[in-house]
């Protein structure tokens, strides 16, 4: 069921993109946005009660994030941009990461929020959600401005639009001899310190037959180095603002993070860092995005980010082209021989997809499953019982060995073609 309602909601997305009907909207934009108890705050919420298809699933909802625009004619004219959560939020037990962070550079701010994937979603069966207070001072009046707004449910990006339908708001320049002093609550302190890292190169490794060995993570070959990425960690403070806004008005459109959709033979270093949550990986760009659904390239290495902007690992399906792909511990793609539970899966050396059918390889000739298991009636051992069942059938993309190719070829111990 569930499934079947995220589906929904994404294609109603993709709908709204091609005709230009606001599907995912009635009546206004997702964040409110108003003023604060002190000067140069502003209270920031997100509200779907307005939206009677998207706002129907809100207990679905497991994180989100919302990037903000502070303009100005400089970036160095903002002397202070800093952000805290609602009480609720900081106390609440659900709530696995949190995190606002201003990027001087850019003048973009953004807040992210995870819960655990336990409760009532970060949502706690309503359809609007506090977030928290932005704090600024700047020598010139700031223009703040949304530009993306994406929501996960499960395991998948359900809702990402830019921020159209959304009303700026105006903070106003701060009196150079004002002192702005006191922050609007506390935080988990700042932490920083990024390095790209590298593990260990995992090799190609020879035949599956010629016995070099595996990895601990059962790959041929040198096996996995540790990766040595570190990240910076969050820290919140602020206040709450002035001004008003809530939003109305614009057009709905789907934006799509600075991500590849499928790993290539050859990419640009992916611009940004990573940030180490608990023992989980998480990677922002330097636009202050984070990463989500999507494929990055770093450090010579492919990784892919879930759409709970956590590092995947192990096998990654990619829907858009039906392609398989492993994903070592460190996160980084696997490519050629690898062997799981005993058996050998060739990954391509240019740009890591599963191979199947007949494969040349190291001048020798080896046929990887290319049909999906198909479930059979068979009779349980145990209970005696008719079940479906896949037992005697190869994995997906699994190397032929010491068997027939359904086109009547032997291959031996080593799965090459026995000629």
């Amino acid at each position: 069921m569930r499934r079947r309602i995220i589906g929904s909601l994404m294609a109603a997305a993709f709908i709204a993109a091609g005709t230009g009907i606001a599907a995912l909207a009635a009546g206004g934009g997702y964040i409110q946005m108003e003023s604060g108890k002190k000067e140069n705050q502003v209270r920031i919420s997100l509200d779907f009660s307005g939206d009677r298809e998207f706002g129907k699933y809100m207990e679905d909802i497991g994180a989100v994030q919302v990037d903000l625009a502070l303009e100005t004619p400089e970036p160095e004219d903002i002397t202070r941009a800093e952000f805290t959560f609602e009480a609720s939020i900081q106390k609440d037990p659900d709530v696995k990461i949190r995190d606002g962070i201003f990027l001087e550079d850019t003048g973009r701010f953004s807040i992210f929020l995870a819960g655990n994937g336990t409760g009532d979603g970060l949502f706690n069966g309503g359809k609007k959600l506090e977030l928290g207070v932005l704090q600024t001072a700047s020598t010139e009046d700031i223009t703040l401005r949304v530009e993306r707004i994406a929501a996960v449910a499960g395991e998948e990006l359900v809702f990402e639009t830019d921020g159209g339908r959304e009303t700026e708001f105006l903070l106003k320049a701060t009196d150079p001899g004002e002192d702005q002093g006191e922050n609007g609550g506390s935080g988990d302190g700042d932490n920083s310190g990024n390095g790209d890292g590298s593990g260990g190169e995992d090799g190609n490794g020879g035949d599956p037959g010629d016995g070099d060995g595996s990895g601990d993570d059962g790959t041929s070959g040198d096996g996995d180095g540790t990766d040595g990425n570190t990240g910076n960690g969050h820290g919140n403070n602020g206040g709450s603002g002035n001004g008003s806004g809530n939003g109305s008005g614009g057009s709905y459109r789907p934006v799509k993070s600075t991500g590849f959709i499928c790993p290539q033979v050859s990419a640009r270093e992916t611009a940004g860092q990573w940030i180490q949550t608990g023992e989980d990986w998480q990677f922002r760009f330097s636009g202050g995005a984070m990463a989500m659904d999507c494929w990055i390239f770093k450090g010579g290495e492919w990784y892919h980010m879930g759409a709970d902007s956590l590092m995947d690992r192990g096998w990654h399906y990619q829907k858009e082209t039906g392609n398989w792909y492993y994903l070592r511990e460190n996160g980084a793609m696997k490519k050629g021989w690898i062997q799981l539970s005993g058996i050998w899966y060739y990954l391509g050396t240019a740009d890591g997809r599963m191979a199947v059918g007949w494969q040349s390889i190291g001048e020798k000739w080896y046929y990887l499953n290319p049909a999906e298991p198909v479930p059979v009636p068979a009779t349980d051992p145990v209970t005696g019982q008719t079940v479906q069942s896949t037992e005697g059938q190869l994995p997906y993309g699994a190397m032929y060995q010491n068997r027939k190719t359904p086109d009547g070829f032997m291959t031996g111990a080593d799965g090459a073609w026995m000629e």
